[in-house]
């Protein structure tokens, strides 16, 4: 059975003048089996105006596999975009897209759906 592992999940609330807080939402090597889904709750200590999601996640798979969008996420019950708008990405430090070998450009999300 293919399965994604979480190996780091954590929040970072960027607060307006202190810095920021780091919530980890799972341990090292969490594993969320394929096909299936998790809810991670957590409550900022503070008053924030923005939340930055970090993840790392790996899928298992017997063999290479190339790339396709099997993820999905959600923040409050809404799904999470890679842009708010035309003009407002939500990734930072990274583009929409990415350019593979070959030269093909494919995007990180499509939709509510991630790669």
């Amino acid at each position: 059975m293919r399965s994604a592992t979480m190996l780091a999940i954590c929040v970072l609330i960027a607060a307006q003048a202190v810095g920021a807080e780091t919530i980890p939402l799972s341990e090292p090597g969490y594993v969320l089996p394929y096909g299936e889904t998790v809810e991670l709750p957590f409550t900022p200590t503070g008053d924030y105006s923005s939340v930055r999601v970090v993840y790392t996640v790996r899928m298992d798979s017997p063999s290479a596999a190339g790339s396709t969008h099997v993820m999905g996420l959600s923040l409050n019950g809404r799904a999470l975009t890679a842009a708010v708008s035309r003009a407002a990405a939500r990734l930072l430090n990274k583009p929409l897209s990415a350019t593979m070998a070959s030269g093909l450009d494919v995007p990180w999300a499509r939709g509510d759906q991630w790669r």
